[in-house]
């Protein structure tokens, strides 16, 4: 497992650049941390704060991908394909809501960003 710890004085990291570094998200303060050995965007195991060990399995593809551990996306395929075989428009974990709110957290930081500051 890679674990870097920034100790430099002057450089002060994005919360991306420091999980990045450190291969671990923290969740709380620093203090508690998800320890991930490689791949922080597409982890598929995990060390939580507890110790435990949280793994998760690829589904097997016929042809390979084109990025790594991106046979992930095909259970949100799978997910969607199984919800529209059952006659519904929407899956119970990202509903229409769910959407809606994460396109208006989405257009809230583009605002601030583009903004120009006073």
């Amino acid at each position: 497992m890679y674990r870097f710890y920034i100790n430099c004085h002057h450089w002060r990291p994005t919360r991306q650049q420091w999980i990045y570094a450190n291969r671990c998200l923290p969740i709380d303060e620093l203090k508690r941390v998800i320890n991930m050995p490689t791949l922080f965007w597409c982890p598929t195991k995990m060390t939580l704060p507890n110790d435990h060990i949280v793994e998760h399995h690829l589904p097997q593809t016929i042809k390979p991908t084109n990025y790594t551990n991106s046979a992930g996306l095909r259970y949100e395929a799978i997910a969607c394909r199984d919800e529209i075989m059952n006659g519904k428009t929407e899956h119970p974990f990202m509903t229409l809501e769910h959407s809606l709110q994460i396109a208006r957290i989405i257009e809230e930081a583009r605002k601030q960003m583009l903004t120009p500051k006073q």
